[in-house]
């Protein structure tokens, strides 16, 4: 009896601390009050996806509330954000949002002076402070700048604008500092240019800027008058002002020398479709490229970074056919139906070569002088394609593993998580887990029916063994790898080295200093996911000229004299 007695009494004890718990997380906003701008919420496709509000608080002009509304795919609600920012000097007063992502509710709050955040979430009701120390230019959300994605706020967005510099030093960097992780961070800011521009159907100067850490990136247009937020993107969606013409992106150009054309093949339950580029004026049969992109929902160019845009180009005016393609699922290549959506290594490998097959059979193609160049997880693919196809002449592994994919990720994971300024606690967290995942993954499924797609397609590379593949392929190989590539271990180009003393076939390897994962400039040591979404970075000139000179070389030799 006294122990039901003292359990009722825990029992009553939690269930009141709870409530204590939930009422001091309990936020009221104020009145609307006097709207400030009003914003329309895009996919990176351009979508709209739901609507952004800031209001002013009445009497107090300091003081503002956002509204934010976004609904998924499905035109499920997913994101309910609504916070109030006051700015007193340079201290955010108060912030709160709230998010839902599938089974998951977690909030925000920044208040006294933004030197500590409390998260709750609704498993668990995991609560985490940190303080951030005087003199903090700028609050960064779980690893991320803010954004209209969960984790991040109009609010801090509009009140970073009101900041940005728009005379003085393109470049400068700001102290920041990570709530999420309760560590300083660096943000650079760098000035890209000013231009008129249309908000409200009348012209304005506006200043484009790049800010970013180097976990995320973000392109800002700021009114250069009134120093309003005008829009903010990153890779999971854009904040508009509704009224702003938002200026389009310039493209890396065609050169007046290479024509295109488009291009469909099929292979199983997908149609794929693609760019062949060609010489305006080469004399057939045409040696041919087949570009092969890394991982994730990559479209023909490797947008938004064009990098097959680029080598496309570049190669089609030294006289090479270069076809480019959308991957299933992706763009204008489209599954046939629902129940074969699978996107694993031998699917990937099949639709390229799906596309070798297309090349050999074209007119004006010469079928015996085929290459494949591969990027980032296109590197294990590339070589595949050629052990499977004898028509391949040469492999071109651009920043692609030499070792499994599933091998690489550890120290993939050290390397970002140290660039990006993860403490060293989370990041023991995060090996613990990235662990147990590897050791599931190197493991018998226990019930394949039930895995997502991305275990499926990390369970397809566990299955393969790369430098076994390399150590036998019969076709000359040309890797190409950066000092500064993150994802993509340097030590991969020794491990290719070491291997080339085994293999019977040419193997050349250059390594390229200052550059980052997709071969582009990595601004002094930057490298990190945030440089990826840089629109004014290009492919560097010693990377197109080695791999063009490398191309061209075998060309000659298998054509012979």
């Amino acid at each position: 009896m006294i122990s039901r007695q003292v359990s009722r009494l825990r029992s009553a004890a939690l269930v009141a601390l709870l409530v204590l718990i939930a009422a001091a997380c309990r936020f009221e906003p104020p009145p609307r009050g006097e709207e400030l701008a009003r914003y329309s919420v895009l996919s990176p496709k351009d979508r709209v996806v739901g609507a952004a509000t800031l209001w002013r608080a009445p009497g107090e002009p300091e003081r503002w509330r956002e509204e934010l509304a976004v609904d998924d795919e499905k035109g499920r609600k997913v994101v309910e954000v609504r916070g109030l920012l006051s700015r007193d000097g340079e201290a955010l007063l108060r912030y709160r949002t709230r998010w839902r992502w599938e089974k998951e509710v977690e909030s925000l709050e920044v208040w006294s002076d933004a030197r500590s955040t409390r998260w709750r979430r609704q498993k668990g009701l995991a609560i985490e402070r940190s303080e951030a120390p005087a003199g903090s230019q700028a609050l960064v959300v779980a690893t991320l700048l803010p954004t209209a994605e969960p984790g991040g706020s109009l609010a801090l967005w509009y009140d970073l604008a009101r900041r940005l510099p728009l005379e003085g030093p393109d470049e400068l960097t700001w102290s920041g500092f990570n709530l999420r992780t309760g560590a300083p961070i660096t943000v650079f800011i760098s000035r890209r240019e000013r231009r008129r521009v249309e908000v409200d159907g009348r012209p304005r100067e506006a200043v484009r800027f790049f800010v970013s850490t180097r976990a995320s990136g973000h392109t800002v247009w700021v009114d250069a008058k009134t120093r309003e937020l005008l829009f903010v993107d990153n890779v999971f969606g854009q904040l508009v002002r509704q009224g702003f013409a938002r200026p389009v992106r310039q493209l890396p150009e065609r050169p007046a020398s290479v024509v295109e054309e488009e291009l469909k093949v099929r292979n199983g339950p997908v149609e794929l479709a693609g760019t062949l580029s060609l010489p305006r004026e080469a004399a057939a049969p045409l040696p041919a490229v087949l570009l092969v992109h890394g991982s994730g929902p990559m479209d023909r160019d490797e947008s938004p970074l064009y990098v097959f845009r680029e080598l496309a180009h570049r190669l089609s005016a030294l006289g090479f056919a270069v076809l480019r393609y959308d991957k299933r699922g992706v763009g204008e290549s489209r599954f046939l139906d629902d129940e074969h959506k699978s996107s694993t290594l031998q699917d990937l490998s099949a639709d390229a070569q799906a596309w070798v097959s297309r090349l050999a059979a074209r007119e004006g193609i010469d079928p015996d002088c085929l290459f494949t160049l591969g990027h980032s997880e296109g590197g294990i693919i590339a070589p595949l394609v050629a052990a499977r196809d004898r028509r391949v002449a040469g492999v071109v592994t651009l920043a692609g593993p030499v070792e499994g994919l599933l091998d690489i990720l550890p120290e993939q994971l050290d390397l970002i998580a140290r660039a990006h300024g993860l403490p060293e606690k989370q990041l023991e967290e995060a090996r613990r887990a990235q662990a147990v995942l590897l050791r599931r993954l190197r493991s018998p499924a226990l019930a394949p029916e039930t895995e997502d797609l991305a275990s499926g397609w990390l369970r397809s590379h566990a299955a393969h063994d790369p430098v076994e593949l390399l150590r036998g392929l019969e076709a000359p190989v040309l890797g190409v790898f950066a000092t500064g590539d993150l994802q993509v271990p340097v030590g991969q180009a020794k491990r290719l080295r070491e291997l080339a003393k085994e293999r019977a076939a040419p193997t050349e390897v250059q390594l390229f200093d200052g550059l980052d994962h997709v071969m582009m400039d990595d601004r002094g040591g930057r490298s990190g996911i945030g440089l990826l979404s840089d629109p004014d970075r290009r492919v560097d000139p010693r990377v197109l000229d080695a791999i063009a000179a490398w191309l061209s070389n075998r060309a000659r030799l298998r054509k012979g004299p």
